[in-house]
């Protein structure tokens, strides 16, 4: 007769590997594995215990697996182990790994404030149950405050996954890519919570999240890729603007982020964030915006920005030129705000951005357009809308102030049109306002040169006068026109001074 508690045992003192043939029964209790770790781990004080730890294939342990405040665990290899109730290893400590792939944990895993000196690997396994009434119940993963030292890689359908204050390491040469990776393409989850969670390595998420992803607070020393995460519930409406937010990432610092590429109807919380490149998504060759816009209510810093397009080309590659038709897809996922306000401070982050890539231009370009935005939301009168536009349309609110002597050119073309037609279609179209018997002829080029910059002094404009009342009141508005694009033109400088110094 097999004797099970000596085969655990043995199993442990060996490191070999314990199937379901080895047993009395493809069922045990989870209570003896318990008892045999105890005996082993706290009786013998660890010393028969091998680094392989206990590996079990195919067998069913009936209960809940309580391993909970344990302390100096053996790595445990689980394949296709059933487990009948939840799994708690709560404020344990695992000397090895922790490896689960395949089988079932039929409620939920716990483990809050465990510590694992290696790694955690959790894939293909079947969490939760269904009632006899056809209802189905995802388990969770728990495991804020958890410390794990190498990787954590979460491979599975569970409705909840909690790393709440967690800690993971960098990995090692046992991973390729990403450290941590929380769901699969096809995974299904209810919420993920990272907040102020600290990774030393990459983070990626896929799969559909239906409450939303929490990472407020989180550091991510790598890249942190939501990609193919798709979010399909908001948590919360934006602040300022009125997106519907499904990332709150309030305060998050990573070195690079990538928004998820397929949300563009929802709104990250990038309050306060920290990061260093910033990869969005377009499509089409509008780059029509497919990654969620930005709320930002306070001050977020961004030192780079990429954007892929997922028609043209699979690699980030430099967002394009603002000036060109391309930049409606860098604009539209930035927040425009909602009622009396508007977000300045996303905006600024990205200028900021663009001047340290040496692209001022561009940076200055994008003020341009905030500061516009930012009219448009809190200047409601007629009078208001109207100045912002001739602000607009000349000087660009001091940052482009040589537009307005392109106006000034303009002004000038049809100055020279009108005192030529009238000028050649009849001389009594002008008269000599002068006392001087025999005055120099009208030119019509210096004549509308006169009217449109007065300080080029040809004084042609005081010897001939207008003598039809029509023309007359055209020059009279050209002139008017010009004195305003002209002190514009004054006041651009000023501004782009001051804004140099």
């Amino acid at each position: 007769m097999i004797d099970d508690r000596a085969r655990l045992q043995h199993a442990l003192r060996t490191g070999a590997e314990v199937i379901a043939a080895d047993l009395s029964s493809d069922s045990i209790p989870s209570e003896l594995v318990r008892s045999v770790l105890v005996e082993e781990a706290v009786v013998h004080e660890g010393k028969y215990l091998d680094p392989r730890g206990l590996r079990l294939t195919g067998v069913t342990l009936e209960g809940n697996l309580d391993l909970a405040n344990m302390h100096h665990l053996p790595e445990m290899v689980l394949g296709n182990v059933t487990i009948s109730g939840h799994l708690d290893l709560s404020n344990s400590t695992i000397n090895g790994g922790l490896n689960i792939e395949g089988g079932a944990v039929r409620a939920q895993l716990v483990g809050t404030g465990l510590r694992v000196r290696r790694h955690v690997y959790i894939c293909a396994v079947d969490f939760g149950y269904s009632t006899d009434e056809g209802r189905t119940f995802k388990g969770m993963i728990l495991l804020s405050r958890a410390t794990v030292g190498e990787y954590l890689q979460l491979l599975v359908d569970v409705d909840d996954v909690i790393l709440s204050d967690a800690r993971v390491g960098g990995g090692n040469s046992e991973v390729d890519g990403d450290a941590v990776i929380i769901g699969l393409a096809d995974s299904e989850f209810g919420a993920v919570d990272l907040n102020r969670a600290s990774f030393e390595s990459s983070v990626r998420l896929e799969g559909s999240f239906s409450h939303g992803i929490a990472i407020r607070g989180v550091n991510v020393r790598g890249e942190l890729d939501l990609a193919s995460a798709q979010v399909t519930s908001w948590i919360r409406r934006g602040r300022l603007t009125d997106e519907a937010l499904f990332v709150d990432a309030r305060e998050a610092v990573a070195d690079t982020f990538v928004l998820p590429r397929e949300s563009p109807d929802s709104g990250v919380d990038l309050t306060d964030a920290k990061v260093g490149q910033l990869v969005v998504h377009v499509a089409g060759n509008d780059n029509r915006p497919v990654s969620p816009r930005i709320d930002a209510t306070n001050g977020w810093t961004l030192e780079s920005l990429e954007m892929i397009n997922l028609d043209k080309r699979p690699e980030p590659s430099p967002i394009p030129r603002i000036s060109s038709d391309e930049a409606a897809g860098l604009v539209a996922w930035l927040p425009n705000g909602g009622g009396d306000a508007f977000p300045l401070m996303a905006w600024r982050a990205l200028a900021s951005a663009l001047d340290g890539e040496g692209r001022e231009d561009e940076g200055r370009w994008l003020r341009i357009e905030a500061v516009d935005r930012h009219k448009r939301s809190t200047a409601k009168s007629v009078w208001s809308r109207a100045g912002r536009i001739i602000t607009k349309s000349t000087i660009g609110h001091g940052y482009s102030p040589f537009r307005a002597l392109g106006w000034l050119a303009g002004l000038w073309a049809v100055a020279t049109a009108l005192a030529m037609i009238a000028w050649r279609s009849s001389k009594d179209a002008f008269a000599n306002s002068t006392d001087v018997v025999d005055p120099p002829g009208l030119w019509e080029y210096l004549y509308a040169l006169d009217i449109t910059i007065s300080p080029v002094g040809s004084f042609q404009s005081e010897i001939w006068m207008p003598t039809w009342w029509w023309l007359a009141l055209a020059f009279w508005v050209l002139k008017a026109a010009s004195y305003a694009l002209f002190g514009l033109f004054i006041a651009g400088i000023t501004g782009r001074a001051m804004k140099a110094s």
